[in-house]
């Protein structure tokens, strides 16, 4: 029965995506991503390659501001997807730093991006990544409701350490993430995840230091952006 439903599942997906034109990534990239979610949901925890509307703006702290050079991260790279929406904002003398755990992810982004020399791939956990420079703004995609309250914890005290003062931290959270978290124990159905104290310990962060905030409909399913200073 559980494969019926696995098989149904997955046509209906392939179908949305199929039928979906916010999309600028490459039907290999869909599958890629959607293959990924059916073995490893709690590592992916996105369906399909995030939007270019999501891309625009989660790097909307990419910009500018002097003639200096700016440090920017990205927690989980995946295929690429918001990776090539912040290279399009990067100057020469700009610096990004991708982060993906994923060894097959962090291959097809190096090899997408081999052509900029100011972006790096580092395949690891975010948590063990510790560069001797902080950043002027991050960038994180990581499923941290996937992940449980201990990660989520650990993670975003990582990163108000290594983000500068008046830096700024983005981030996405899908707002039906209930629908994810039933796909998730269907296709790994020994794990447990608590999604209702990373949720509420998500919620406090953001009450306390939240800019702005967007709900992007152009994405597969529709998904919240949040900007934030972490530093109060």
């Amino acid at each position: 029965m559980q494969h019926i439903v696995k098989n149904v599942l997955l046509s209906c997906l392939f179908s949305a995506l199929m039928s979906h034109t916010a999309y600028s990534a490459s039907l290999s990239e869909y599958y890629t991503v959607l293959l990924m979610y059916l073995k490893k949901p709690y590592e992916m925890g996105e369906i399909a390659p995030l939007s270019e509307s999501v891309g625009k703006e989660i790097s909307l702290f990419v910009k500018a501001a002097s003639e200096q050079g700016k440090y920017y991260l990205e927690a989980g790279g995946g295929c690429g997807a918001i990776t090539s929406c912040i290279v399009q904002k990067l100057r020469s003398q700009d610096h990004l730093d991708v982060i993906e755990i994923n060894p097959d992810l962090c291959e097809l982004l190096q090899n997408r991006f081999a052509a900029h020399p100011n972006v790096k791939i580092h395949c690891c956990s975010v948590l063990d990544w510790h560069p001797d420079y902080q950043y002027d703004a991050i960038m994180s995609t990581l499923p941290l409701l996937f992940l449980g309250l201990e990660f989520a914890e650990s993670s975003m005290n990582y990163f108000k350490s290594v983000l500068k003062k008046q830096g700024t931290f983005s981030c996405v959270e899908y707002p039906i993430c209930t629908f994810f978290r039933d796909l998730g124990q269907l296709f790994v159905s020994q794990k447990t995840i608590d999604f209702t104290s990373v949720q509420n310990y998500m919620k406090t962060v953001r009450n306390n230091c939240l800019v702005a905030s967007s709900t992007i409909y152009l994405n597969i399913p529709p998904i919240n952006v949040y900007h934030l200073c972490l530093h109060e």
